[in-house]
This record gives structure tokens, sequence and C-alpha cells, in this order.
């Protein structure tokens, strides 16, 4: 006795039934206003660290680049245009910047400018880690590159020493969702004929935080979380620490 057996033409009705009736299920749910071709929503993870706005990474459609100083043999001298459109007031919003809702981000201003052997800036930092903080000190680092030297050579410039130029910047009292400027400088070298070198400024985040309630905060995969929640077996400070600098500004220095 054989059993009945199914006809294709029969399994490929249901599947047409099935696959028709779960469409009008799901049409039935979207969210309203999103139209047939509206994808999953998915939540938005807003990182508990701190947010810098700075010369190097103001949002929005204009790209600024990296400013050619000029060095004449006796001063520095930053590009009048360049300065001119990079110090107005740059009005944020958080459809440009990923800002938690709600943050409140006032206006920026870089105010770059030259003085004696420094270039000084403005930066920026928003407090977004959900503790509020009484002492927060950055470092400040730079890295210096030949772009072009008398002899042709690339390479780390053979003049820099980075402990003449040391610098950290310490924030008072930082709460919880909120924002200060702070003031930065980098340094400015002696260039002649045809050389030309590059700055890269570089903020560090802290290593480790301790919140004004007490609770020890630790840099980890790119947030600051309370020390207590990582397991013994796990060291934060060496293999779950990154991206823990922030590149803040970058310029050259050309000789005449």
């Amino acid at each position: 006795m054989t059993g009945k057996t199914i006809s294709p033409l029969i399994v490929l009705s249901i599947l047409v039934i099935f696959f028709a009736g779960g469409s009008v299920f799901l049409a039935m749910t979207l969210p309203e206003g999103c139209s047939d071709v509206c994808g999953p929503v998915y939540e938005v993870n807003y990182l508990d660290t701190f947010y810098i706005l700075s010369p190097g990474n103001i949002p929005g459609s204009i790209y600024y680049g990296e400013p050619e100083i000029e060095y004449d043999g006796e001063k520095w001298t930053l590009p009048k245009d360049y300065g001119n459109e990079i110090n107005r007031e740059h009005r944020i919003s958080d459809e440009e910047y990923m800002f938690p809702p709600g943050a409140a981000i006032p206006v920026y201003n870089p105010d770059i400018e030259i003085k004696d052997d420094k270039v000084f800036f403005d930066a920026i930092v928003y407090n977004n880690i959900g503790y509020d903080l009484s002492n927060v000190t950055f470092s400040v680092l730079f890295d210096v590159t030949i772009r072009k030297n008398t002899d042709g050579g690339y390479g780390a410039y053979s003049r820099y020493d980075p402990g003449l130029w040391p610098e950290n910047v310490t924030i008072e009292n930082l709460p919880d969702n909120s924002s200060k400027e702070i003031r930065i400088f980098a340094p400015l070298f002696e260039v002649s004929g045809p050389e030309s070198v590059h700055v890269d400024v570089f903020m560090i985040l802290p290593e480790n935080l301790t919140a004004e309630d007490g609770t020890l905060l630790e840099f980890d995969r790119n947030e600051y979380i309370p020390s207590v929640t990582i397991p013994d077996i796990y060291d934060a400070g060496s293999s779950g620490r990154q991206n823990d600098q922030t590149n803040v500004f970058g310029y050259y220095i050309n000789g005449r």
C-alpha cells in the first residue's frame, strides 16, 4: 500500500498563503507613518565616555582641513582665511554629532591663536559617563613627522623631544551631562627653506576616574565602567583598553 503524495501545487499554495499572511501582520504592526520599505528599528547606544569638540572634529558639512602655518625665521603665522573661518561660532546640533538626546551643547568657538612658540585653541569636553566628576586630568601628546626635508628624508623629526612639551589639562568640576571648555597648547618648531613638518595633537583619556560618590571607574573598550563589574580574571588596563586617545588637531609647519 503506497502513501498518498502531496501535490507540489498544494505545497506552493500553502507557502503563498503563509507569506501573504505574514506580510499583512507586519504591515499592521509597523510604526505609524512608516512605509513598506521601513527597516527594523535599532536602539542607538551612546557610549559612556567623554565627547570632545575640537578644531580636528567640528561636525557639519564644512571640512576645515589642517592649516599650513608659515615660519619665516622669526615668527609663525596662521593662514588668515583659515583663522577667520574656523574661529567663527559653531552651533552644534544633535543631527550633526552623536550627543545623547537632550544634551545641552554650547556654541563652540576654537579661538585658535599663535602666541610665542605655541599654537593655542579651545576644546569642549562633554561628560556622558553617567557620574558626577570632581577632578579629571587629560594628558596631551604630540606626534611630529617630517613631510619635507632638505635631504628628502621622512620619518620621526630628529629635533623633537617630547620631554620639552609636557602638558596636562585638569577639569576641576564636571557634573554628569555637562560640558566645559578647556584651553590647549601645541608646539611650534623652527623650520627653514623647503622643510615642512606635520604635528598631530592627541588628548589621552584617563585610565581610571573616581566619581564624586566614590565609585571607581575604569576605561574599558571605549567606555568607563565601575571597576567592581570587571571580573578578577580580566584586566581592563591591558586587554580591554582601546581608543583611549582622541586626535583633536593637526597642522603643518612650513619654512620659507
